[in-house]
């Protein structure tokens, strides 16, 4: 489910219009050969940790239900975890990787969550919410 979190970030940075403006947008680790390797600026987007929500864990079971509303079965309700990326820019130009920077905060400070939209795979089939914090 974590790439699937990752595809749901690329189409929300996608729909600010930085890839439309030339930037490529990837979730490699930024390292040193790897930034040799940038030809055109760059936003990098990794995923930097990993750690369940403990406060939000729950016990037994929760139903499910059909488009009727009837119950169709149990299962054990989800776990949460918080996953922290890491966002850097790279460009040739201290004051360009600050713009880049900016256009990324203020894509992902205009909402507290996801999209719903933007959900796909078993992320959209759970229909459970992603929050978003800057």
């Amino acid at each position: 489910m974590i790439h699937e979190v990752d595809e749901g970030l690329r189409l929300l940075l996608a729909e600010a219009g930085l890839e439309d403006s030339g930037v490529d947008l990837v979730f490699d680790a930024p390292t040193k050969d790897w930034s040799a390797r940038r030809n055109a600026p760059t936003i990098s987007v990794f995923l930097h940790g990993i750690r369940e929500d403990a406060g939000r864990r729950r016990t037994g079971t929760a139903e499910t239900h059909d488009e009727e509303g009837v119950i169709t079965g149990w299962r054990t309700p989800p776990r949460w975890f918080e996953l922290t990326y890491l966002v850097t820019a790279w460009t040739n130009r201290p004051q360009d990787e600050h713009r880049l920077l900016s256009e990324v905060l203020r894509t992902l400070v205009r909402a507290d969550t996801l999209p719903a939209r933007l959900h796909t795979g078993s992320l959209a089939e759970l229909g459970l919410t992603v929050e978003l914090e800057a």
